[in-house]
């Protein structure tokens, strides 16, 4: 869902402090600036991995400027606006490995035979419950007339879209980043399961029974 390009992302509770400032080349040739904080490495790593990465430096007549919560405003953008420009990469810092990058865990989907375990990343404006389950692992598990179970909690059919289901239905269905979401038509699957980010769902595929 994201093009290629030059992206800027601040998620950054150590600004001001000595935590580096991150400029990381993925290997479809994505650009992310950022803080060293692990928040870029997920992007890179859905973009063909980490290929570069460099601490970004300024020089001293560039740095009068900047202000110690300020440093998306007064040293990240305008690095990217000098990448923009077409600016080397290289020639914004210097190189490190990739070993010495900082990075948080992230709990990751898990497939077991007619099973997929995940978690909840967000509970939309719409009460769409998203998850991290990624949809293309629903095709290694059955065919298209299967149904999507999370077995503790629910049963509910796959669909396309959420007028699949009728009025106040629940659907499963694949988001626009490519992930299992569960919808409900005309409704909120946040308030009908309770479900909130951080929360393990585990997903189970059955075939529904013939007349």
């Amino acid at each position: 869902y994201m093009p290629s390009g030059i992206h800027l992302a601040i998620v950054d509770p150590g600004v001001g402090t000595q935590r580096r400032i991150l400029l990381l080349r993925s290997g479809r040739g994505d650009l992310f600036v950022g803080p060293d904080n692990g928040l870029l490495i997920p992007a890179a790593e859905r973009t063909g991995g980490i290929s570069r990465c460099w601490s970004i430096e300024r020089a001293q007549g560039e740095m009068e400027h900047v202000f110690p919560t300020f440093d998306a405003r007064d040293i990240m953008a305008p690095v990217v606006a000098d990448l923009v420009g077409g600016k080397p990469p290289e020639e914004c810092g210097e190189e490190i490995p990739l070993g010495e990058l900082n990075r948080f865990p992230l709990p990751a989907p898990h497939a077991s035979p007619g099973k997929i375990s995940g978690h909840v990343t967000l509970v939309d404006a719409f009460g769409t419950v998203r998850t991290d389950i990624p949809w293309d692992l629903l095709g290694k598990l059955g065919d298209s007339e299967i149904k999507i179970s999370s077995g503790w909690l629910f049963s509910i059919p796959v669909g396309r879209t959420f007028s699949d289901v009728g009025s106040g239905e629940m659907v499963a269905l694949e988001d626009s980043w490519g992930f299992v979401s569960i919808a409900v038509n005309r409704g909120r699957a946040s308030d009908m399961l309770g479900f909130k980010p951080g929360d393990p769902i585990s997903v189970e595929l059955t075939i529904p029974s013939r007349p």
